[in-house]
């Protein structure tokens, strides 16, 4: 089950997530510690979602309720359509366009499916 955490550039706007900056800088820095589209990367990237799901779901324990109703494996991919500059700015004339991540949940159901389109 490939979980998307979209927008997480406006993660910074919700009152109760303080720690989104620190969030965003975690995931660039696991982006420079791993091979481009890597199991290694998405795994990281999925852990990092589970340290930080009670800020982003307060009280819904989601990886529970993933197995209890689909009873397999689940991956949380963050990504945004827009990019992680300019983070919480909704303007998109004000901010550059460069999509995070978006790929990654179907590269990876592919490669879970038996095609190797991964490291």
């Amino acid at each position: 089950m490939a979980v998307c955490v979209s927008k997480i550039d406006l993660l910074v706007t919700l009152p109760e997530f303080h720690a989104s900056g620190d969030f965003c800088e975690e995931l660039l820095k696991i982006d420079a510690e791993h091979d481009p589209l890597s199991l290694a990367l998405i795994q990281a990237r999925s852990e990092l979602v589970a340290r930080f799901r009670e800020a982003i779901w307060p009280g819904w324990q989601i990886e529970q309720q993933i197995n209890d109703v689909f009873g397999g494996p689940c991956r949380f991919f963050p990504l945004t359509p827009v990019g992680l500059e300019e983070l919480g700015e909704t303007d998109l004339r004000n901010r550059p366009l460069i999509p995070y991540a978006i790929l990654e949940p179907l590269l990876w159901l592919l490669h879970m499916n038996g095609y190797c389109v991964l490291k």
